[in-house]
């Protein structure tokens, strides 16, 4: 079992307001109403935003992962997958 956040999390823009106009920044939520913030990332360019969305779907890929792993134990990349879930015990 993993140690991070369960569940879905999804990749948002908001600007912040910081008394300087406000700050542009994407925010990793997770949470049926996206009430948890994983964490916050500058920017708001299109390079910035493929990095929100690769982050917010960290967990779905891990899932791939161990998926794959189940199905593949001896597969060409299955000591990669075990290298992957072992950084996320």
């Amino acid at each position: 079992m993993s140690k991070h956040t369960p569940g879905d999390w999804h990749a948002q823009h908001r600007i912040t307001q910081d008394g300087k106009g406000g700050t542009k920044r994407y925010h990793i939520l997770a949470g049926s109403d996206r009430s948890i913030q994983i964490c916050t990332m500058p920017g708001w360019d299109e390079e910035d935003e493929a990095n929100a969305k690769l982050v917010a779907s960290a967990p779905r890929l891990l899932a791939l992962v161990r998926a794959w792993l189940l199905t593949n134990p001896h597969g060409e990349h299955s000591d990669a997958c075990r290298a992957v879930i072992e950084l996320n015990k």
